[in-house]
């Protein structure tokens, strides 16, 4: 069981605790401790966002020259396997 001495000294504590209404006022203005630490964090996720984009805008690129690429091997070793199929059966 708490004694009343106990509950006044956790009530005062707890008093003493809570932080100045003015800065809390000013924090929610904008230009308090709180936002400072909001906007480098969302710049730094926006610009990592942006980066990890960009990147696979050019590996999608990339991934489609070499699909192109990859057709046109397949196609000269198809016409390759069948000119020398024609030349053995000659």
């Amino acid at each position: 069981m708490l004694t009343t001495l106990d509950r006044a000294a956790r009530v005062r504590s707890a008093l003493t605790d809570m932080p100045d209404p003015s800065r809390v006022k000013a924090g929610r203005q904008g230009g308090g401790a709180g936002q400072s630490g909001v906007m480098p964090a969302l710049a730094i996720i926006l610009i990592i966002v942006g980066l990890v984009l960009l990147f696979l805008g050019v590996f999608v690129e990339a991934v489609k020259f070499l699909l192109w690429v990859g057709i046109v091997i397949l196609i000269v070793g198809v016409i390759a396997a069948l000119m020398r199929f024609i030349r053995r059966n000659a």
